[in-house]
């Protein structure tokens, strides 16, 4: 400026940083691109619950005569495999479009607002979804209904669907430890990240397929974690 002032305008490489972790929104939009069905993503910062967390808004692919649709838990699923959890954003919104502005480019302003941007199924009424079925799922449930700030939960919804991240299933880890009584591992809530799936491990019914669902899950996470250390290490 004139007087010798120096005015910060922000930065242009769109990275930020996240519970002490920094996050190149760039490369979460190119690994959501890559994917099959997405034709524009754009992944933005939220304030959500007082805290900043990571919001993908996916515009899919019109292919006539496909009948499939984008899912959220699918796409979770998919980036798992080249990025580390905390890259993984804590909502997906599928859009018909994305809102530009009079140069064509995405208008980040007019992308639906955190309490838009976080809708999970479960935030609605049950109308016939399935119930949590026993006492442990019940207490699960509790502890997420409270965590997660949501009044309807199903047995199979997503922990990180619905909003959670790995700082918030901390919290969650201490509460069920108490509420339970017994003890759990964090690494337990990452492999069981759904109300039944938990449970049936709890009350030791988990599946070998379970099992080998989860060893690979890790497998991928492990690999995707890899990666990215390799990246920061090779920064000048």
């Amino acid at each position: 400026m004139p007087d010798g002032e120096i005015e910060f305008l922000g930065r242009i490489d769109r990275q930020i940083k996240i519970n002490g972790q920094r996050i190149e929104l760039g490369e979460i939009e190119a690994t959501l691109l890559r994917q099959p069905g997405v034709k524009q993503a754009v992944v933005d910062a939220i304030d959500l619950d007082g805290q900043k967390k990571l919001a993908a808004y996916i515009v899919p692919e019109s292919v006539p005569g496909n009948g499939q649709q984008l899912q959220a838990d699918q796409l979770r699923t998919a980036l798992e495999s080249f990025l580390p959890v905390y890259m993984i954003p804590s909502s997906f919104q599928i859009m018909e479009a994305l809102p530009l502005n009079a140069n064509g480019k995405v208008d980040r302003s007019q992308l639906p607002a955190p309490a838009q941007a976080r809708v999970p199924v479960s935030a609605e009424p049950a109308n016939g979804r399935p119930a949590v079925k026993n006492g442990t799922e019940e207490i699960i449930a509790a502890v997420w209904k409270k965590a997660l700030g949501v009044e309807h939960l199903g047995p199979t919804d997503n922990f990180f669907d619905l909003g959670g991240d790995s700082i918030l299933l901390v919290e969650v880890h201490a509460e069920l430890q108490q509420a339970l009584n017994r003890k759990l591992s964090v690494t337990d809530l990452f492999q069981f990240p759904s109300i039944r799936a938990l449970s049936n491990y709890l009350d030791g019914q988990a599946s070998q397929v379970a099992s080998s669902e989860i060893a690979e899950r890790i497998r991928k996470q492990r690999n995707a974690m890899a990666k990215q250390r390799n990246k920061v290490g090779q920064l000048p």
